[in-house]
């Protein structure tokens, strides 16, 4: 029969019955499920590519069914294909699907497509041994959520089964986020506590060195750690007549002298840097006359328990009038330099001139000996021949003696200049320990007839200091020309007497030489130790004594003295160095 056969009534009695057929269906399917969760069944159909496969639920008593369903996280059972056997209804909750469309649905259709192949590893390891992984679940709303799958291989499942504990991760992270917001306020918390803390430290030292500060008589301040000057002391604001206001920050800079004010910037940053202390010189202005005085600034940082600088404090002293006087000393030196140099190539001119003099007075001394016997013998001749000859005359006799007096004194002036050139020489002499006694006796014996015809005496005492560390030579010159110029200027009306004594003064050993002859008048004591000055023209004399003297003693270091009065005598004192004598 064709369909145009069957009319209206036919068409809508089909329609209720099969409405009345997926009805059934409908409530078979709800009872099954009901019946798997209160478990009045143990096995369940499902059809599949190869046609009904039934699975069985062994073991699962009541009791166990209520456990699983009253857990916190889902409770699956899937199949190899990953399709879901069963799940308890928090696991639908989670999903926020029903129960009946969780349950025969494949698993894969929960997660995101990306993560299908990292979840068919876990599933693939779930059948040989407890597998995990965290996973983003994508509700029915859209949303995702995260969770923690444990997957595991039911023992004796027929066919196989795998087993699924799904763990909402929501709180979990809820729970991590707010942790670290905590841990995150507390380290805010626990550095605006140490802020406060060092700005508490801060605040207490800088006060402590702010009292400190006021009562020092120059400049003072302190600053923060990155340089700014936070307080300058009373001496500061007098100095420089800026106020604080004036002063706070790098106002302060306005007081340097400008030049000054980048290499002091340089400098500065430099020690803030790396905790150095400070110590620079530079120029401030001084507000009463405006003048750029030299200071050297000194400062040290302060630091806090945990080694943090906190404030600098540093000083600024006043050193204009120091470097002013070092500059000078500076000149000074360079110009005694020059001077120096200038008087070594003096000195070396002279040394050079003293040798020539020295060359010509004894190769004149030299020279002159040979004519000056050959004139005396030249005389003695003529005046015996004139003896001879029975001519000489009163008057001839007379100018002949004259002939030969002078000839003594140019004999004897020869004789002075030699011993000049000897003195030069002896200087550079060794020294040695030397006897006064005994150069006194030298000398005795040398001048023994002088002393003989005039009965003169010499009285020594020269205990306390017996010997000198010297030239032999030298001080048996300087006893001969003293002892014998006491005998030749003796008084007429007296015996000669000539006392010799020696003591320590200080830093020297004195010789005293006493005598009771003519004595003489000193207008200018310097003057009888010059060459070839004589104050009395009625002893013979060549005026060399005293200079030889005194040449001697000034080249040891030394230094000689006279006191003399007319007809009472003379005393000469000579000072020897003890640095080149001994006691």
């Amino acid at each position: 029969m064709s369909e145009k056969e069957f009319g209206p009534r036919d068409n809508d009695k089909r329609l209720l019955q099969e409405n009345m057929e997926l009805r059934r269906k409908l409530q078979e399917s709800e009872e099954i499920l009901e019946a798997i969760r209160m478990g009045t069944v143990d096995a369940l159909t499902i059809q599949g590519p190869d046609g009904p496969q039934i699975y069985t639920i062994k073991g699962a008593d009541h009791t166990y069914r209520i456990l699983i369903e009253e857990m916190n996280e889902g409770a699956l059972t899937l199949n190899q294909a990953g399709v879901i056997l069963y799940s308890n209804s928090h696991f639908a909750t989670l999903i926020n699907l029903p129960l009946e469309k969780v349950i025969g649905g494949s698993f894969y259709t929960f997660l995101q497509p990306e993560d299908h192949t990292r979840f068919q590893y876990l599933f693939s390891q779930g059948w040989n041994k407890n597998s995990k992984g965290d996973f983003f679940f994508r509700t029915d709303h859209g949303d995702l959520l995260p969770f923690l799958l444990s997957i595991n291989a039911l023992p004796g499942s027929d066919p196989p089964a795998l087993g699924m504990i799904v763990t909402d991760l929501s709180a979990e992270k809820e729970i991590l986020a707010v942790k670290t917001q905590v841990e995150l306020q507390t380290q805010i918390i626990s550095r605006k506590e140490e802020e406060l803390l060092n700005e508490k430290q801060t605040k207490e030292e800088a006060q402590r060195f702010r009292i400190v500060l006021e009562g020092i008589p120059q400049i003072a301040w302190t600053s923060t750690p990155d340089g700014l000057i936070n307080y300058a002391n009373l001496f500061w604001h007098q100095y420089t007549g800026l106020s604080e206001q004036e002063t706070k920050g790098n106002a302060w800079l306005q007081a340097l002298y400008p030049p000054d004010v980048e290499g002091t910037l340089a400098y500065f940053n430099a020690c803030l840097q790396t905790g150095e202390q400070i110590n620079f010189e530079s120029r401030f202005k001084r507000a009463s006359d405006g003048m750029y005085r030299w200071h050297v600034i000194k400062a040290s940082p302060v630091r806090n328990l945990a080694g943090e600088i906190i404030l600098w404090v540093g000083t600024c002293t006043d050193i204009h009038d120091q470097k002013e006087y070092t500059e000078k000393l500076a000149l000074a030196k360079q110009n005694l330099v020059e001077l120096n140099d200038q008087l070594t190539e003096k000195n070396e001119q002279l040394i050079r001139t003293n040798n020539d003099l020295d060359t010509f007075i004894y190769t004149a001394s030299h020279d002159l000996k040979a004519p000056v016997v050959n004139i005396e013998g030249l005389i003695k001749n003529l005046e015996r021949k004139l003896e001879r000859e029975k001519v000489l005359k009163e008057n001839d006799q007379l100018l002949i003696e004259m002939i030969y007096h002078s000839i003594l004194r140019f004999k004897a002036t020869i004789q002075d200049l030699a011993e000049i050139v000897k003195i030069q020489k002896t200087f550079k002499e060794d020294a040695a320990i030397v006897s006064i006694e005994e150069i006194i006796a030298d000398v005795k014996e040398s001048i023994g007839e002088m002393l003989i015809q005039t009965n003169a005496k010499i009285i020594l005492d020269v205990a306390r200091v017996p010997q000198l560390h010297i030239s032999r030579n030298n001080l048996k010159s300087i006893m001969y020309n003293l002892i014998s110029n006491a005998v030749k200027y003796r008084s007429k009306e007296r015996v000669p007497e000539i006392i010799i004594c020696t003591e320590k003064v200080d830093q020297f050993v004195c010789m005293t030489i006493q005598d009771n002859g003519l004595g003489m008048e000193l207008p200018d004591k310097d003057k009888i130790f010059l060459m070839f000055k004589r104050l009395h023209d009625h002893v013979e004399g060549t005026g060399v004594g005293l200079y030889i003297v005194k040449k001697i003693i000034d080249n040891m270091g030394g230094k000689i003295e006279v006191e003399s009065q007319v007809g009472k005598g003379s005393i000469f004192k000579i000072y020897f160095n003890t640095a080149q004598n001994l006691d």
